[in-house]
Parts: C-alpha cells; structure tokens; sequence
C-alpha cells in the first residue's frame, strides 16, 4: 500500500488545521480499512493548528506522521495499522517537542537501524525577528516516542548559521550512524545557495566533513536538492536540476553529483 500525509484546513475562518493521512492500496485506489474511509484525522491542539508533512511505515504496519502543531513545535504521530493512534507510542501516540518559542517546523523523518526516530525541522532563529531567519533543528526519539537523552543535548540538537534561512530538504544516514542533511539556503527570501552539513550520530555538527562540517555545493541558480542516496561504502550521490545562468526557466537540466564518505567530491 502507499502512505500519503497531507493536512487539510477544517474551519478556514478560523484558520483550524487538523493533520490527516491516507492510505492507499497499490493501484491506487483508497483503502477504506485504514481510519475512517482511508483517512484518519487528527486535531493535536483541538481549535488550533496541527499539520503533518510526510509519513513513514514502521513494523506491524504501523505509520509515523511528521509535522508540527499548536504555535508550531516538532510534532510526531504514530497510528496503528486500522488508522487508531498508538496509545504505545508516548501514551496517546502523539509526542510534540518545543524547540524555540515558536515556529519549529518537522519536515524530515528517518528511522535508525535501531529504531530510533530523528526528526529534522526548523526553528525561528529569533522569535522576535520578523524577517523568519532559521536554523536548522533536530530531535531524536526512542521507538516509544520519548526523546533521546543521548542525543544532542537534553534530546535536541540546534545548529545557528547567522543571517540566513536553512530549510532541509533531503536527508539521510550513513552506514556508520551519521547524518547527512541537504539544505536550501536562503537569504531574505533570494536563493541562493544548496549546502550539506553532517551530524555525528550523538547529535554534533562533524568537523571532519567537507569544510568545517559543511558542503557549499552552488551558490547561483540552484534548486533544492530533488534526492539525496547514501551508498553501501558511506558515500552519497545528490541530484538537482539547474537553470542556466541566463536565467531562462526553459533550458532545466539535471546535475548528479556523487561525494565519498568524508564529504569531498568522487572525481
């Protein structure tokens, strides 16, 4: 079956958002044996804002929906194979986690080898600075929903690039545990360049990848990065697609390019 998160607004005048994930047999039609008539639908802060990004399957056919909710902290929500929340995972199948005081954002969900969950997501460089400068944030999770101490610090690992707008957009894990994070870097609303850092497997930036724990990859006429695959060996190979300098949204082409483990290019 195929699993497809979406969020839907349940009382626009009111601005309400309730998340809500469907579930799809495998040619496409709905399976109604999932929630109520496919969809299950859940409001984290009832009369407030709740939406899911993404989902993931996990064992026993359960489903990981990654969003964020309330005055938007990282928010996970585990359902049961028939759409029901997981009351095994944190106590109601719902754990949300504040990083700053306002506008974290999950957008990214992988699961560990052990299964561990590490959400990565944004946070509002300064709750005060209207211009919604961000940083790059991440939580790591046990399988039952709680934080991970291990990780980071107290769980949460947030990392400050001054002055800009980071926003991952691809993830993954190396054989070894680390994590590689490819991000849109934007300036004042300008793109203007993609980077990749990594993220040791105790939640620190890793210095020893490309220059100072990070890859500039381009700094002009980028896109975000379309997929990021990690290899057998802990190399990796990302793909975007590119406009020409000139500009002209009519000559796109794509760009592979593949990096060996420790961040420098496979020439």
């Amino acid at each position: 079956f195929i699993v497809s998160t979406v969020s839907v607004d349940g009382m626009s005048t009111l601005g309400v958002h309730d998340s809500v994930t469907r579930r799809y047999n495998a040619d496409g039609s709905v399976d109604v044996s999932f929630g109520t008539n496919g969809k299950a639908t859940t409001s984290v802060v009832p009369g407030g804002y709740s939406i899911s990004r993404r989902s993931i399957p996990i064992a026993d056919s359960k489903i990981i929906a990654v969003g964020n909710s309330g005055i938007s902290d990282f928010t996970l929500l585990q359902y049961t194979s028939n759409g029901t929340l997981d009351t095994n995972f944190n106590q109601d199948g719902i754990a949300t986690e504040k990083i700053e005081s306002s506008n974290d954002n999950g957008r990214i969900l992988l699961k560990q080898d052990d299964g561990k969950l590490l959400l990565i997501g944004t946070k509002r460089n300064n709750p005060n600075n209207v211009t919604g400068l961000s940083d790059l944030a991440l939580a790591r999770y046990h399988a039952d929903g709680t934080l991970d101490f291990t990780f980071g610090t107290e769980g949460k690992s947030e990392f400050v690039f001054d002055q800009l707008i980071y926003t991952p957009k691809k993830a993954a894990l190396q054989p070894d545990g680390k994590i590689i994070i490819a991000n849109e870097v934007t300036i004042f609303g300008v793109s203007s360049s993609q980077e990749m850092i990594r993220v040791t497997e105790n939640g620190l930036l890793d210095m020893t990848f490309g220059v100072q724990g990070k890859i500039v990859v381009s700094t002009t006429f980028f896109t975000p990065a379309m997929a990021l695959e990690v290899l057998d060996d802990g190399s990796f190979i990302i793909v975007n697609h590119n406009i020409n300098p000139g500009g002209n949204p009519d000559n796109l082409y794509l760009i592979v390019r593949k990096f060996l483990s420790n961040g420098t290019l496979d020439i």
